[in-house]
């Protein structure tokens, strides 16, 4: 009886170990007649893997490879603006809506999820038609640095931010205008959100921004008290570096 048990136990290893090594077999015939194994990520992204004959190896590997690629990397990204800005307080009575544009460059700083974003601004509009007198044009041109809390879902990018600009404003007058408005030196302060879609290396998007301005020299009908904040709404395409 005990003979008949040791034959049984033999039987049942060997009939374990012959699938086992068969596909040890199979598994070194595949990827030694093809060593490189093509992975795509999550993210579309296509990864390289050497296959060398060894299983544990093998898979390891592919494993870090994916780790790897489904890391955040934007790299740069420069985007140019184009929109409208306005004016949700008092200016509203100055001054009509007016274009907005721009061009941004986007760095990380080694954070995740956190993005430094430094960019050219500009604007133009001119004095409101109910005002007396000639209208009077205005352009902005200034710089900003926005900090962006931008997590990443796939090829979308939602994206919040605060920052600081510093802002020129030039006004070109005519005869007999209304005298509104005078050339000066503006800081604001814009917060916002935004979307970014990544279509490979190219980036569209939107964004809005509430611009709290802490000067209003400029504004000549308008005294301490009023409110001579911007309300920006602007669509960005660029791509990623």
């Amino acid at each position: 009886m005990t003979k008949l048990r040791w034959i049984l136990g033999a039987l049942g290893a060997a009939a374990l170990a012959v699938p086992a090594a068969a596909s040890a077999q199979d598994w070194d015939q595949e990827y030694e007649s093809e060593p490189d194994v093509q992975i795509e990520t999550d993210e579309g992204t296509e990864i390289t893997v050497e296959g060398n004959g060894e299983a544990d190896d093998f898979y390891a590997e592919r494993e870090r490879a994916r780790e790897e690629a489904s890391k955040p990397d934007r790299g740069v990204e420069v985007q140019a603006q184009g929109g409208i800005v306005g004016f949700p307080g008092e200016l509203a009575s100055q001054l009509s809506p007016g274009a907005l544009y721009g061009v941004t460059v986007g760095i990380e700083p080694g954070i995740p999820v956190l993005e430094l974003e430094l960019g050219y601004m500009g604007a133009a509009y001119q004095t409101d038609e109910r005002l007396t007198g000639a209208q009077e044009n205005a352009i902005e041109n200034g710089g900003q640095a926005l900090l962006m809390a931008s997590p990443k879902f796939g090829a979308w990018e939602p994206y919040v931010f605060g920052g600081y600009q510093l802002s020129r404003f030039n006004v070109y007058e005519r005869d007999n205008s209304t005298g509104a408005l005078e050339d000066d030196t503006i800081n604001k302060a814009p917060v916002g959100a935004g979307l970014d879609i990544h279509l490979g290396d190219v980036l569209v998007g939107a964004r809005g921004s509430y611009n709290f301005v802490f000067d209003d020299d400029a504004f000549t009908n308008l005294n301490d008290e009023d409110n001579v904040d911007q309300i920006t709404g602007s669509l960005l395409v660029g791509g990623q570096f």
